[in-house]
Order: structure tokens, then sequence, then C-alpha cells
């Protein structure tokens, strides 16, 4: 990372979707206060421990797999470390192994009067007061956080956390979130009562999930979580009951059967007989009093191993080869009267490719060709061969501008993924040049303007989530007469006049914007085959009448902010 020679003293610096894979060079930014690198592919927090004056750092939307690197960064307060790959939140404590049933309350305590040693990757972060860790792979907080008494702001949605047991303990917390509107949920979200325990559990919570947690809805809260108390210690107080008295009546039965037992033994020593029939007797006698035990069933079997495929030409027609990881994918066919092959299916993932100019005597045939996650910067005269191309993926790249493509003719392309890029304009974009394209994906990128869109006249599908799109003029979308799915959510768009001539628009996402007023409804009337719409996180959503009166004007919707409507309880 190249810098300017006075870096040295900056206090803040902010980098956002550049082609940045590592931090190194910020070793010597002893001043910085506030550290922004996201969007990027930074896989390893490193080369900071000398920025011990860090209170702000924002990693997100990065590939970091784990969480290391801030021993000396004391100073913290706010984490931004969402979008990643991160599986755990450890801690590790040195000589120190708590009992089975301890409580967080017990480990604290055991720690502050015996001032043990621990490392931890966020627990030594005592001044931490802001920490998300949405859209990772998190299965468990542990006792990872137990040591963060001043965080006040916790984000973890988006992982697979299926325990509570961890998170009540947090008792400081003041906003805490599972669920957002962003991200996916966590699978503890599903479980019974979920937030009446979390709002009775934690009396500084003021929001959960983003809704305000209220003091009437905390009193309610602890009432029922109280009556509930109550009514499942009669259960478990009913179930003692029975199981010591069941307990009791297997021991009586247990005292009678031995009773028995030594009678006939005495019985049978007295009489001296046989030891023969002694042992019979007492055989009998034993296994007539006994319960009968059930016998193990033993099987045997063996693992299934991974089968490792290599890629051959054989005699064998029409032979497909299974995908290993990352691995180049293809499919081959065979003609039956010659030695000719055709590569359909090509996939050069995470590869770090700049260009395919190399491979190109590989692609005249291709139909399907990936080079996602890789690090190409702009389109040249290479793809102009794939006359035979029906989808191309070039998302997660760096091409800023798709200008070259205008030169490029894909007569056959019909799916083109050009998400997460950082394109900014689409005018050079000329899409006559893909005349049967009918699926576009421009999400996460960083577009104003959608001008240029209009010539492709057999659109069907149109991604554009998460970009920068403040208005879209009837103009710029009136020749596209065959749209059936437009996804325009997370931008700025306020003005719906652009979906006067959208006649066949069956879903329609426009949730994240900035739609204010109920008059911009009436342009949703000229959708009569819409079927699916959200506008979620709209400040129009706050007025009572606006499901009602999308209900009223579209008859044929059945999905509203993904909930089934329903006329007859709406209006």
């Amino acid at each position: 990372m190249n810098l300017s020679p006075r870096s040295e003293f900056f206090t803040k610096l902010v980098i956002i979707c550049q082609p940045v894979c590592s931090l190194k060079g910020l070793e010597d930014m002893t001043q910085l206060k506030e550290l922004w690198v996201a969007e990027c592919s930074i896989q390893k927090i490193e080369c900071l421990e000398r920025c011990t004056k860090l209170e702000k750092l924002y990693l997100y939307s990065n590939r970091i797999s784990k969480i290391n690197g801030l021993d000396t960064l004391t100073k913290l307060q706010t984490l931004w470390l969402s979008g990643n790959k991160i599986s755990e939140v450890r801690v590790r404590l040195h000589d120190f192994s708590p009992p089975h049933s301890a409580t967080l309350n017990f480990v604290l305590e055991f720690l502050h009067k015996n001032n043990k040693i621990y490392s931890q990757n966020i627990g030594h972060l005592s001044e931490l007061t802001e920490l998300y860790l949405s859209d990772n792979c998190i299965g468990e907080l542990g006792t990872a956080l137990i040591m963060n008494k001043q965080l006040k702001q916790l984000n973890v949605s988006g992982n697979p956390l299926f325990n509570l047991r961890e998170t009540i303990q947090l008792t400081a917390i003041e906003s805490l979130s599972f669920s957002d509107p962003i991200f996916k949920v966590c699978p503890l979200t599903h479980l019974c009562n979920y937030r009446t325990l979390i709002i009775s559990q934690l009396k500084n919570l003021s929001a959960l999930d983003s809704f305000p947690v209220s003091e009437e809805e905390r009193r309610i809260a602890k009432e029922l979580i109280k009556e509930k108390t109550v009514f499942y210690s009669m259960l478990r107080n009913r179930a003692y009951y029975h199981y010591y008295e069941n307990m009791l009546s297997d021991e009586d039965d247990k005292q009678n059967r031995m009773s028995k037992f030594k009678d006939i033994f005495y019985n049978l020593k007295i009489e001296e007989i046989q030891s023969k029939g002694v042992l019979k007797v007492l055989a009998s006698s034993i296994f007539s009093t006994l319960p009968k035990q059930l016998v193990p069933l033993k099987a045997s079997g063996g693992g299934v191993t991974p089968l490792s495929v290599n890629l051959r030409v054989t005699e064998q027609a029409d032979r497909t080869p299974a995908p290993m990881g990352n691995e180049t994918s293809v499919m081959i066919n065979r003609k039956q009267d010659s030695m000719e092959y055709r590569v359909k299916t090509w996939t050069l993932q995470e590869k770090q490719k700049k260009d395919i100019k190399a491979e190109k005597h590989k692609c005249i045939l291709l139909e399907e060709l990936s080079l996602s996650n890789n690090m190409l910067q702009s389109i040249d005269e290479t793809f102009s061969m794939l006359k035979h191309l029906i989808k191309l993926d070039l998302s997660n790249n760096y091409i800023n501008s798709v200008s070259s493509l205008s030169k490029t003719l894909l007569p056959s392309l019909k799916i083109l993924h050009l998400d997460s890029n950082g394109v900014n304009n689409l005018t050079t974009l000329s899409l006559d040049n893909i005349p049967k394209l009918n699926t576009l994906f421009l999400q996460n990128n960083d577009l104003h303007s959608i001008q240029g869109i209009n010539a492709a006249h057999y659109l069907t599908h149109l991604i554009l989530d998460g970009n920068k799109i403040k208005e879209i003029a009837p103009c710029d979308v009136n020749k596209l007469l065959k749209i059936k799915e437009l996804y325009l959510e997370n931008n700025k768009i306020s003005d719906l006049s652009f979906l006067k001539n959208l006649t066949k628009l069956r879903k329609l996402f426009l949730g994240l914007n900035k739609i204010h007023e109920t008059e911009q409804l009436k342009f949703i009337s000229y959708n009569t085959h819409l079927e699916e719409i959200t506008l979620f996180g709209n400040p129009i959503i706050r007025n009572p009448n606006t499901y009602p009166i999308i209900v009223q004007q579209s008859p044929s919707l059945k999905s509203i902010d993904g909930c089934m409507v329903d006329p007859e309880s709406i209006i």
C-alpha cells in the first residue's frame, strides 16, 4: 500500500472498494485514530501493532477469517467486521479450568480476585463500545465477550447462532441485533418467546433488532417470564415427585427380590443339594427376578471417502467430470466420428487472473464462463471471440468501466454478472451488441444513474441493489417493455414515476430507499400484473395508510415486504 510521505501524521484514513489485499504500509501511521479499509480483499488483520491510538476500525466486506492483530489496540471503541468469513470469537484463560456448571459471573469474579492472565482476540479491548460481526460464520459466542464491560452496541445478525445462554449475560448492552433488514436472521430468533426472554433479562436494553424497547414492554415481559417460571417450577417439582416415588417403589421391589433370593439360597444350602443342582436352581431364580436386558446389535460399515476426479479424455462420449473445490470445471462432449472436443463450461474463480489472453484458445466454443473473484480491471478483445457464450460472470473484480464491452459483439449472451465491481457509468455500455440479454446483475456498484440501460429491449430481470441511484427518469426505462423483475433496494430513490411504462412488471423491490410521499404510490397502479413488492426501510411505511393504498391499487398483489396479502384484513 503506497501512501503519502507524510502519512505518519494522518489521523484518519478511508479506503473503500479498492484493489487492496493487505494492510502492509500502515506500520508507521502511529497517529491514526480512525481507519476504513472496506469492501476490499483484505484476508488478515496485520501491521497495526504501532497504531496504538486507533479508536475506530472499519474492516467490513473483506475476506478476513480470523480476528487477530488487535493486541495493542487497547483504545479501540468501534470495530466493524461484518461481511467477512470469521468462524469463531474465542477466549483462552491460562491455568484456569472453570467447573462445568460455572456461570459467566463466576468466571468474571474469579478473574477479578486472582488476576489470571488471559489471551483472546476481542476480550482485551476494555474500551470497546460498538461491535459489528454480522454476516459471518460464527456458530457461538461462548465466553468471548465477558470482559468487554463497556460494550453497548452488538450486531451479530446473519450468523448461525442457536443459543441465547451467553447473550443474556451481557448486561451492559443497550442495542442488540440478531436480525436486521440487510443481513439474514440468526436461527435463535425463531425460538419461542425469544424477544420476551431477552428484554426481561437485559435491563439496559433500549433496542432489539432495530426496534425500540419501551418500559411497558419490559414490564410485560418480566411478568410473563415470572409466570412461566412459576409454571415450569411446578412442573419440575411434580416431575421430581413422580421420579422419587418411582425410585422408592423400585427400591422396595429390589429389596423384596433380594430377600426372596436369600431365602432360596439358604434353603438350598441347608438341604445340601449338589452344586450343579444348586447352580441350576440359583440361575432360574435369579433370571426370573431380574428384568430382561436388551442385547446391543453390532453393525459394521465404512465411511465415505472423498472421490478424487482427474479430467482426461476417454473413448466414452459425453463424459462430465465432477468439479472439485475451486478447480477448473469443464464439460467435454466428444463427437462420434471425429477427435474434436468442445469446452462448454469454464470456471476460473479466485485464480488471481488479470486477463484471459493466455487462455483464449480454450474460449472459442464456450457457453458459460465464470471469472468471478479475480483481479480483472477491464474487458479486452478476447471476449469478441465468444460467439456462443450464454452466461458470463465477472462479479467481484475491479472493472469500474465497461466501455470496452461496447466494442464486443456477444450475439448469444443472455445472463451477465457485473456486480461488486465499482461500475459507475453505463452510458458507454452498448447493449445493442448483446441483443439476447435478459438478465443483468449490477448490484453493489457505484452507479448514480442507469442511462443507457434502455437498449436492452429483451431484458426481463434487472438487479441494481446497493448502488447510489437517486433518480430514474421515465425515458431511461421506457423501452424495457419485457421487464418482469426489478431490484432497486438500498438506493436513494424518492420518485416512482418511472414505473409508468413497466406494465409487465411482476416483482418490484424498493426497500431501504427515500420514498416519503404517499402520492408516489399512484405510479404502482400502472403495474397491473404486480405480484410482489417491498417497501421496508422507507419513511413512507410510517404512514398507516400505505399498505391499504397499495393493496387497493394492485388487485393482483400477493406479497408486501415478505408477508402474504389478505385484502380483507388490511383494508
